[in-house]
């Protein structure tokens, strides 16, 4: 028996976030105001005409403690109050709002992201020391600004508070460019363990491919232009006449003949080194485990499958994709280093960290991975590799931290929907409907032995995600 859930409801729009606080901001402090005006109408007022009746009632000193006097008993401190308390209730209500209009889908939705959050436990050594180092770059300035008495006596800080002419300019360098080392070290440390030299390299040739060509071109303008004027000779007067009468326009269009081949050159090392760079820069699952010591996540799929697109977003007739790779790789490496096995011949791509291996040594390689891992995640295909490794996770008794995630591919989703049928039954491990269930994006098995298929009648990025949240949920228990 098979459990669907489908992931299309969804509640009705709210608000952008900034345009609620701002709006409740403004309107918590006008009722503030015109609750303290029915207050001074309601108190103040009649107390203010029982005073003029009664000359024992010390009206005076009653309001001097609040800021006023008898002639200024509207002073602008309690309006500063009432506005403030206004803002603060209005934007605690909002929150409450916000809450309570979420739908219970929501509700659950954000409940199963902060427990599938506390299973994935403590975040890698890596991105931990990233964190630190991004905080100190934070707290730099700040740090130096507050321990001026210290330092400033180690450094002879006059009664003034002016140091010596010498520290001044070493201390300003110092407090200004301090952060700039620790953003630089944070960057590299959270490199997931990509060397660094490869990955300085390809950050130098990526800014060469953008900058050389116009530096080159305004080079050989500047020289072409000093050898016209040498050419010349003398001053203005004594120039020939094509220089006075033809030298600016062809300044002029040298300029913009510099800018467009700048560009198209530029544009076309890009288009040609620039992913050649990049996927040279990625790390390696050697790399990447020695950076990140917790239990992996392996990823499996046919070579096929490497690019297979979602949608991100649609507004009107621009769509913008995302490869499902890249996606499933980013949310699922809070649990462990991603691996795969690469395409031998093939530079890797963005998501998954690459293994390269010659024959069928890569068999062996995936079978330790998948009794290591955390969870698996296997793209559903008909190939005879992405068949093997399937059967390779059922044999091996690791059924259950198993995910087949189903590509938004309708021309291709019955026979990916017949392939995984065939192996689930013959493995006895759950029984899919024969027929195909359409928006099907991942399946599992929930913690109680039955296949849970998560569906979407329009999968995109946000499902997906979602989906793959839902899937945790289940394999952890939680």
């Amino acid at each position: 028996m098979a459990i669907r859930v489908t992931l299309d409801t969804a509640p009705p729009p709210q608000p952008s976030l900034p345009i609620a606080i701002v709006g409740r901001a403004v309107t918590g402090a006008f009722l503030g105001l015109v609750a303290l005006f029915a207050l001074a109408c309601l108190i103040v007022i009649p107390w203010w005409l029982i005073g003029l009746a009664i000359p024992a009632l010390d009206y005076d000193a009653a309001l001097t403690r609040w800021g006023h006097d008898r002639d200024s008993s509207f002073a602008a401190l309690p309006w500063v109050w009432a506005a403030a308390a206004g803002v603060v209730i209005g934007l605690y209500h909002l929150s409450l709002q916000r809450r309570w209009r979420a739908s219970h889908s929501q509700r659950t939705m954000r409940d199963m992201t902060r427990a599938v959050a506390r299973a994935a436990g403590r975040d890698s050594r890596r991105v931990r020391r990233s964190r630190w180092l991004f905080a100190a770059a934070l707290l730099w300035i700040p740090a130096i600004l507050l321990s001026k008495p210290v330092w400033g006596e180690w450094l002879g800080m006059g009664a003034d508070g002016r140091l010596p002419d010498p520290w001044i300019g070493i201390m300003v360098a110092i407090t200004c460019l301090g952060p700039v080392p620790l953003a630089a070290l944070a960057v590299f440390a959270d490199a997931r363990a990509t060397p660094a030299r490869r990955q300085a390299v390809s950050a130098v040739a990526r800014v060469a491919m953008a900058y050389g060509p116009f530096l080159l071109f305004a080079a050989l303008l500047a020289a072409a232009i000093a050898g016209g004027a040498a050419v010349g000779g003398g001053d203005a007067a004594g120039r020939s006449s094509w220089q006075a009468d033809y030298g600016p326009p062809l300044v002029l269009g040298g300029i913009v003949l510099l800018y467009w081949l700048s560009i198209r050159t530029s544009g076309a090392l890009e288009r040609r080194y620039a992913s050649r760079l990049a996927a040279w820069a990625l790390p390696r699952v050697d790399e990447e485990r020695r950076g990140d010591r917790r239990a992996p996540v392996v990823y499996l799929r046919s070579f096929g499958d490497d690019f297979a697109l979602v949608v991100a977003s649609e507004e009107g007739e621009r769509r913008r994709v995302t490869r499902l790779e890249t996606l499933l790789a980013d949310d699922a490496r809070r649990f462990g280093p991603v691996i795969a096995i690469g395409e031998p011949g093939y530079l890797p791509v963005e998501g998954a960290a690459r293994a390269y291996f010659a024959d069928d040594a890569w068999q062996n390689a995936v079978r330790c991975w998948i009794d290591e891992a955390a969870f698996v995640l296997v793209v559903a295909g008909y190939t005879s590799g992405v068949s093997w490794e399937l059967e390779t996770v059922i044999a091996r008794g690791h059924a259950a931290k198993l995910i087949v995630v189903f590509p938004p591919d309708p021309d291709h989703f019955s026979a990916r929907w017949a392939w995984l049928r065939e192996r689930a039954h013959a493995s006895r491990i759950a029984r899919l409907p024969a027929r195909p269930v359409e928006g099907t994006m991942l399946a599992c098995l929930d913690r109680y032995g039955e296949i849970l298929l998560l569906t979407a009648a329009e999968p995109d990025v946000r499902r997906y995600r979602s989906a793959l949240v839902i899937a945790l949920a289940e394999i952890f228990a939680v």
